[in-house]
């Protein structure tokens, strides 16, 4: 058998690449960040004050809903740390991604986002889709990127499947994870 070209071994490791981003998104799929709650010291109740912010939409969970929550990061310079949660049961975490629109409309959590808990490669392509085709056009369901071009809605959850879907070069995808293609 012939060796791989330099070709198929930069596509071969690109495809790894995508799948273990796949896996590992998959693995946040409980998760969430929380992002503008002000820190009230070393002993803040962070489970309390999710329960409090899903109040605030109307919803009644308790802190046994939520497995883990903490702030992300060292503090430094009274700048707020945000807050990851992994909840017991994700139709829990959906339920308080659909309703936290309604955050905007409170006086006291105005400032406070909620978002899916991403892997650094899919944040960057949301980021730079939303930039490129505009916040409508581009949506976030549970890590499914959902891209809004020629006239229909183009899937996306493997990030390999930019290639196909979007006709990105194995360049772009692999900037997505910090390296460039050989």
């Amino acid at each position: 058998p012939e060796a791989p070209t330099t070709k198929q071994i930069v596509d071969l490791e690109l495809r790894l690449a995508c799948e273990t981003e796949k896996l590992e998104n998959y693995n946040r799929r409980e998760k969430i960040r929380i992002f503008g709650l002000l820190e009230n010291g070393e002993h803040e109740d962070l489970k309390e004050m999710l329960v409090e912010v899903g109040r605030q939409v109307g919803m009644n969970f308790n802190t046994t809903e939520i497995i883990i929550c903490h702030r992300l990061g060292a503090q430094r310079n009274h700048k707020t740390r945000p807050i990851i949660a992994r909840f017991v049961r994700i139709d829990v975490k959906i339920e308080l991604l659909r309703r936290c629109k309604a955050l905007r409309n409170t006086n006291d959590f105005y400032n406070v986002y909620v978002n899916e808990d991403l892997t650094t490669p899919r944040a960057r392509l949301f980021h730079g889709l939303r930039k490129n085709f505009g916040g409508t056009h581009v949506r976030l369901n549970e890590g499914l990127l959902s891209v809004f071009v020629n006239n229909s809605w183009c899937y996306i959850n493997n990030l390999f499947e930019l290639g196909d879907k979007l006709k990105w070069t194995r360049d772009g995808i692999s900037a997505l994870f910090g390296t460039a293609a050989r």
